[in-house]
């Protein structure tokens, strides 16, 4: 069978699903593309087609194919909210873009997975505006690996990339995937926006050193409540030896530490829980929680709607947005 180009479908098209569903033998199903660009949250890389062709257990790894005939997915997998159930109309097939690019690198031994020593995260309509941006195009790096070409080329949390070699892309996993397919040693231009403008800085394209970004892992140990600042339902306090050992937080985490959340309130609705530590305000640093409380002072002056605040903790390194009011 031949590839076909899996870019060029629409929401609509006719495609037809081969496999061997329940081990009954090699059957075809029909049906339309559903969805594009769907993220089953299984990999930074995920962008799966959505299909109404029906798929059961045993279609895994079967050609997806259009009315050309070309493949143009590989079937993957179904989704019932019933653990043993079967098809209920919501299947998924990888891209063939995305499978031919794994095969070729697979057959390959030369090729290696392209790095920059980033981590992404897609934006929110309040981080755009937080952050002064007209759409949500783009995405905001949460953390950046101290010996990554990102690091090198002067990137660091907050800033949020809108292209790659002048290709502008919509969501994080699709830079995530135009980092990784892109070969190894080769100069790369990064359109970056800071400080509420657009900048253009080069990198070079690193292998992948199958590393993960540092994690916070912490427990439900109370840390100490001295040097208490109140800001949206959260108590902040200075990050010390005593709370760094009592929620195992790596001795490279500086920031301010959450030891309470009020329930309800923002704070508690956007997951953030005591041992998190607030390490950014928009594109500033934090230490302390005269640190936070500051940053969020310049942007009620500033009348900013929203502000950026990056948390890391049990949860991992993310971006929240804070409503800005006059407390």
């Amino acid at each position: 069978m031949q590839w076909g180009d899996s870019t060029s479908l629409r929401i609509g098209d006719h495609v037809f699903a081969i496999g061997n569903p329940l081990g009954l033998g090699t059957s075809v199903s029909s049906g339309i593309v559903s969805a594009l660009n769907r993220d089953l949250q299984d990999t930074p890389f995920d962008h799966y087609l959505q299909i109404d062709a029906a798929i059961n257990h045993g279609n895994s790894g079967g050609p997806l194919v259009d009315v050309h005939g070309e493949v143009v997915g590989v079937d993957t997998a179904l989704y019932n909210p019933v653990e043993e159930g079967g098809f209920i109309g919501i299947g998924f097939a990888i891209p063939s873009d995305s499978a031919r690019f794994v095969v070729n690198r697979l057959l390959d031994k030369r090729n290696r997975s392209g790095w920059l020593g980033v981590r992404l995260q897609d934006l929110t309509y309040e981080l755009s505006v937080a952050l002064g941006l007209k759409n949500t195009d783009g995405a905001i790096v949460a953390a950046v690996d101290e010996q990554g070409p990102a690091r090198a080329a002067g990137l660091h949390p907050s800033d949020v990339l809108l292209a790659i070699n002048d290709s502008r892309f919509s969501d994080a996993r699709a830079f995530m995937r135009e980092i990784i397919e892109m070969p190894v040693g080769q100069p790369v231009k990064l359109t970056i926006w800071r400080a509420a403008k657009e900048l253009v800085v080069t990198s070079t394209i690193a292998q992948w050193p199958n590393s993960a970004l540092p994690a916070v892992a912490p427990n439900t140990i109370m840390a100490s409540t001295a040097d208490k600042a109140q800001n949206d339902g959260l108590t902040l306090a200075t990050l010390t030896q005593e709370s760094r050992n009592n929620y195992k937080i790596d001795d490279k985490v500086h920031g301010a530490l959450v030891v309470s959340v009020d329930k309800p309130s923002e704070a508690n609705d956007l997951g953030i829980v005591p041992g998190d530590v607030l390490t950014f305000v928009q594109d500033t640093a934090v230490a302390e929680p005269d640190d936070v409380q500051a940053a969020l002072s310049k942007a009620y002056e500033q009348r900013l709607p929203f502000v950026a605040v990056l948390v890391q903790g049990k949860s991992g390194i993310r971006w929240v947005s804070f409503g800005v009011d006059e407390r």
